[in-house]
């Protein structure tokens, strides 16, 4: 699999000239949970904090450090109509805002950014499940986890790892995807 620095060059030129440049300073709110999805972001630098918000109204940091890559496209691909989390700045971020559209655009012609942003989705899943984490929200795991192994098929030999840790029972069983007492016959994968 390419670099992240290839995959941003392997991006063709009818969107490179569509992507916005941003910067967010420490402190700042790049997106507010609940808030209508408009856009995503692709960065380049950068550290967040993930909050979200307990049944009191109260505001709590769940994820600290996290050095942010892709933010909003999965609400984007999954058809999610409200952020999931609200992304606070930690370390300055620099990037790219990005079109429901051209994120399309890129997932159906360029290959590279496909294959990098899969890998990163399944990653996120097997992370958040191993964390026992609920970022993505359930409401968008199915969708994406079988988008994910539509194309792990596609991505070898990089996609028999994805599959394995998409399918890990664990993981499944984390995101209600796979009853209590394991995955069924069909979809057993050894670790």
């Amino acid at each position: 699999m390419l670099s992240f620095e290839k995959v941003l060059e392997a991006i063709p030129e009818r969107v490179q000239m569509r992507l916005v440049p941003v910067t967010f300073e420490p402190g700042e709110t790049i997106i507010e949970k609940g808030a209508p999805v408009t856009c995503g972001y692709i960065f380049t630098e950068g550290v967040l904090d993930v909050q979200s918000v307990n049944t009191r109204g109260i505001a709590y940091t769940y994820v600290t450090n996290y050095e942010a890559r892709f933010v909003g496209l999965m609400e984007i691909f999954s058809d999610h109509h409200r952020y999931c989390c609200t992304l606070k700045v930690d370390e300055r971020c620099r990037g790219y805002r990005i079109t429901r559209e051209d994120l399309f655009i890129l997932l159906s012609d360029c290959d590279p950014f496909k294959e990098y942003l899969i890998c990163y989705w399944a990653n996120q899943f097997y992370e958040s499940s191993i964390n026992e984490s609920r970022y993505p929200t359930n409401s968008m795991n199915i969708k994406l986890i079988d988008y994910l192994l539509r194309l792990c098929d596609a991505l070898k030999p990089s996609g028999d790892v994805i599959r394995i840790k998409i399918k890990r029972e664990g993981t499944g069983r984390f995101y209600g995807l796979f009853p209590p007492d394991g995955l069924p016959a069909s979809e057993s994968v050894q670790e």
